[in-house]
């Protein structure tokens, strides 16, 4: 019995069980690192519980990668992986100090700092232009998709602000683009099960996705859409939207934004605890 040629019982039964052992080991881990933070309603909860979707993923691609036919596709997911590397170093050695895209540069140029913010965000665009240049056939597709896919990384920490904010979006996005997309993404397929189960305390704010999770969900989304829409013009229409967003979110917080929407407003507190 095989699940889209590679994911088979074996491999379901493996990954139960590691599921199992990383619900208990993460919380642990987290509190034994000082992982502890203080969420918008001033309880102190772990945080960068998204570390959890990377551990999972982790062994998927391996047993994935050397079954591939073709091991472009499960190679560029495998390096899409270290965004929840760069994330969980801005979560555990990060200052709030810098923050945003501005920050981050002004940090670099007045105080002469190199913040961890700015380490993900080059490491991120190197990373998505490496992915893209593993499944893209020129330089200047490559480019498109890895800008892609680190907008799209940065976009789901921007959004990462209430509980299950983040999450429950990528699961939205995550679904939809499984059930339209021809063909199925087949690598974005098994992080839904990570995703949901972090997803479940995130929501009730019993812990915080942290950038681990957000950089690395948004990221997996990203190369997922870029595999599904190959259309030159869609990809830059994609590219404006992420980039018009990073632009609002310099100007205006936006969970400020969703509090003015009273629509907004109830459709983003059907994704968590508010």
């Amino acid at each position: 019995m095989s699940l889209f040629g590679w994911i088979d019982v074996p491999v379901l039964v493996m990954m139960a069980v590691w599921s199992a052992v990383l619900l208990i080991v993460v919380p642990y881990e987290l509190r034994r690192l000082g992982l502890l933070r203080k969420n918008f309603r001033g309880d102190v909860i772990p945080a960068g519980f998204g570390i959890y979707i990377l551990l999972w993923m982790i062994p998927v691609f391996a047993v994935w990668l050397p079954r591939a036919a073709d091991q472009r596709l499960p190679l560029a997911y495998a390096m899409i992986l270290i965004y929840g590397i760069l994330g969980f170093v801005d979560d555990k050695w990060g200052s709030r100090q810098h923050s945003g895209l501005k920050g981050h540069l002004k940090g670099l140029l007045v105080d002469h700092t190199v913040t961890t913010g700015l380490i993900k965000a080059v490491g991120g665009l190197a990373v998505g232009v490496a992915a893209g240049l593993v499944v893209e056939r020129n330089l200047l597709a490559s480019l498109l998709a890895g800008v892609i896919i680190a907008l799209m990384s940065n976009a789901f920490n921007l959004l990462d602000l209430r509980p299950g904010r983040a999450g429950a979006l990528f699961l939205l996005f995550a679904v939809v683009l499984i059930a339209v997309a021809s063909p199925i993404p087949v690598g974005l397929v098994p992080a839904i099960i990570p995703a949901f189960i972090v997803y479940i305390p995130d929501s009730h704010g019993r812990v915080m996705l942290g950038d681990a999770g957000s950089n690395l969900l948004g990221a997996l989304l990203g190369l997922s859409l870029i595999l599904a829409v190959t259309s030159p013009a869609a990809r830059m229409a994609i590219l404006i939207t992420l980039i018009a967003l990073h632009i609002a979110a310099e100007k205006l917080s936006l969970t400020e934004l969703i509090e003015r929407n009273p629509f907004l407003r109830r459709l983003d507190g059907l994704t968590g605890v508010r």
